[in-house]
C-alpha cells in the first residue's frame, strides 16, 4: 500500500506545486516574496464554494473561480505592488506591503464566512482500485491537469513570445524599455497567471480537504519551502522541489503522522539550502 499511498498523495497535494510555480513567476519577475499568495488560494475556494453551492456545476465553477482570481490578483498588484516596485521598494518593504495584504484578505473573508470548516460540495466517482487503496476521478484529473499546467508553464517560458519578454524582464528593466518590450503589460500577464495557478492549488486543496479562511496561510510556510529549496526564481527548482517534499511529506506521513511528515520534508529543506544553497538545480554556483 505505500507505493499506493505515494500516488495518492501526489493526486491529492500536488496541486501545491502548481501554487508553487505561480509564487515563484512572481518572485522571478518582480523580486516580491509575496505571503499575499497565502490568499490567492483561499479567495478563490471561497468563489468556489458561492458558486457550487448556488447550483452551479462543478467544472464550470471551479473555471470562474480561477480566472477571477486571475483578475484580482491583477488588480491587488497595480494597487499595492506597481508603484513600490516602480520606485525601487526593497525586498523587505514589498514583504511587509504583503503580510498586511494577507491578513487584511483574511480577516475580512473570515468575517463574512464565519463558523466551522466548509466543504465543497462536488459527486466524485471511484476509477480504480489499488491495494484497497481508492482513486477517485477528481484525483486523476487533478494529477493530469497538475502535469499538462507544469509542461505548459515550460512551453511558455521556452517557446513563446511572452516567455521571452518575461524572461527579459526579470533580467533588466530599463533594457526591456529600449527593446520595445512593456514592462507593465508582461506585470499583469503574470500576476495574471499567478492569480489562476493560486486559484487552481486552493481550489483542489478546498476540495480534497476543508475549506476555512486560514487554508492558504496553513499552506505558504510550505509553498515558501519549495520555492526556497528550489531556487528562488527557479521555476523548474519549485517544479521538481514540490514533487519531492510532497512525496517526502506523503511517506513519512504513512509510517507515522502527519506532523512528523511536515517535520521531516522542512528537514529536507534544511538540507537542500546547506548543500545547495542556490537551488537544488544549480550548478558551480549559478541559479
Amino acid at each position: 500500500m505505500f507505493i499506493e499511498s505515494l500516488l495518492q498523495g501526489l493526486m491529492v497535494t500536488g496541486p501545491l506545486v502548481i501554487g508553487a510555480i505561480g509564487f515563484t513567476l512572481v518572485f522571478k519577475l518582480d523580486r516580491v516574496m509575496n505571503i499575499a499568495y497565502a490568499e490567492f488560494m483561499t479567495i478563490p475556494a471561497y468563489f468556489l464554494y458561492v458558486l457550487t453551492t448556488s447550483g452551479l456545476d462543478f467544472i464550470p465553477a471551479f473555471i470562474l473561480s480561477m480566472l477571477a482570481m486571475g483578475a484580482l490578483a491583477v488588480v491587488l498588484y497595480w494597487i499595492f505592488f506597481d508603484g513600490l516596485i516602480k520606485k525601487g521598494a526593497s525586498i523587505v518593504t514589498l514583504i511587509i506591503t504583503s503580510v498586511g495584504l494577507s491578513f487584511a484578505l483574511r480577516y475580512f473573508f473570515g468575517a463574512i464566512f464565519t463558523g466551522a470548516g466548509r466543504g465543497i460540495p462536488v459527486s466524485t466517482q471511484t476509477l480504480f482500485t489499488i491495494e484497497r487503496v481508492s482513486y477517485t476521478d477528481l484525483q486523476v484529473a487533478a494529477l493530469v491537469c497538475t502535469f499538462l499546467i507544469m509542461f505548459a508553464t515550460h512551453f511558455l517560458l521556452t517557446r513563446t513570445k511572452m516567455g521571452r519578454e518575461i524572461r527579459a524582464v526579470a533580467d533588466s528593466r530599463s533594457l526591456c524599455a529600449i527593446d520595445g518590450i512593456s514592462a507593465p503589460r508582461v506585470d499583469s500577464f503574470v500576476w495574471l497567471i499567478a492569480g489562476i495557478f493560486g486559484g487552481f492549488a486552493g481550489c483542489l486543496l478546498a476540495t480534497f480537504g476543508s475549506l476555512n479562511p486560514n487554508l492558504g496561510w496553513n499552506t505558504i510556510i510550505f509553498l515558501v519551502a519549495i520555492v526556497v529549496s528550489g531556487g528562488l526564481g527557479n521555476v523548474y527548482g519549485a517544479m521538481v522541489m514540490g514533487i519531492i517534499l510532497v512525496e517526502v511529506q506523503t511517506a513519512v506521513t504513512f509510517f507515522t503522522s502527519f506532523e512528523y511528515g511536515n517535520i521531516v520534508a522542512f528537514a529536507v529543506l534544511i538540507l537542500t539550502v546547506a548543500l545547495k544553497p542556490k537551488g537544488i538545480l544549480s550548478r558551480r554556483g549559478k541559479a
